[in-house]
């Protein structure tokens, strides 16, 4: 299972609880909360309302899912690599050398020239990542901040969508990180589904993709589904949890 499809898993479990009938005897079934029954103790919610057991869990599965706890059911990807399908992203469009995979590559570099013809200045800060460029810097993060507060903003090595070479955290004409209240970042909210691309962690969804908000970072997803996510106004997770 890839980082998308765990996410999606742990977001099902919240989803069905949402809408589920909770019993007793809904305790005992594997398939209630899937892999949910080996992460909570169902003795802790006997005695309480339905209501009260729909919160109770949800709010159990939250705190479990922010804790990063799912990673112990992700594949990690430290042996995989896409070097080979990777390309230099245009000089013109990045703040120093960044490779992107060429589709995307080409997208992001269509979506920088039209940018510019709207006088819009946009460059590549950070795209593709090694496994072990990734492990450095984690690693530094959990130095300075602790694993818990790490894991809310960088991404275990392994399971970076930098590493797929389809993600990009993008700058503004300063060549610093675009901000929500920058020009740059109106112009990709209103634009970037065109070119393929989506804003991939969005203000207020920490809940639903573990992340904190990051304005700048934005993944390559081709254009018809990043339109389809655009148009529903839904995360990258939410889509392949009801399309899985």
């Amino acid at each position: 299972r890839d980082f998308e499809y765990a996410v999606a898993h742990n977001l099902e479990m919240i989803q069905v609880i949402d809408g589920a009938d909770v019993t007793e005897h809904a305790f005992e079934k594997q398939d209630y909360l899937g892999v949910g029954c080996k992460l909570i103790n169902s003795e802790e919610f006997t005695g309480l309302t339905v209501e009260d057991a729909k919160e109770a869990i949800t709010k159990k599965l939250e705190s479990l899912y922010n804790a990063n706890i799912g990673y112990k059911f992700y594949v990690t990807s430290e042996n995989m690599t896409f070097e080979t399908n990777l390309r230099i992203i245009n000089p013109k469009y990045t703040t120093r050398e960044n490779k992107l995979r060429a589709q995307a590559a080409s997208s992001f570099e269509a979506l920088a020239a039209d940018a510019l013809k709207d006088g819009i200045k946009i460059y590549a800060a950070s795209s593709y990542r090694s496994y072990s460029y990734q492990k450095n810097l984690y690693n530094y993060y959990v130095s300075i901040d602790g694993i818990e507060e790490a894991d809310t903003y960088s991404a275990r090595p392994g399971f970076s969508e930098h590493q797929t070479g389809l993600a990009v955290d993008i700058a503004n004409i300063n060549k610093i990180l675009i901000e929500e209240n920058d020009k740059e970042f109106t112009w990709l909210k209103n634009n970037a589904h065109k070119y393929g691309f989506i804003l991939r962690y969005q203000k207020s969804t920490e809940k639903i993709t573990g992340y904190i908000y990051e304005p700048w970072h934005y993944r390559y997803v081709g254009t018809e589904l990043a339109s389809y996510i655009y148009s529903n106004n839904i995360t990258y997770d939410e889509y392949i949890a009801r399309n899985k």
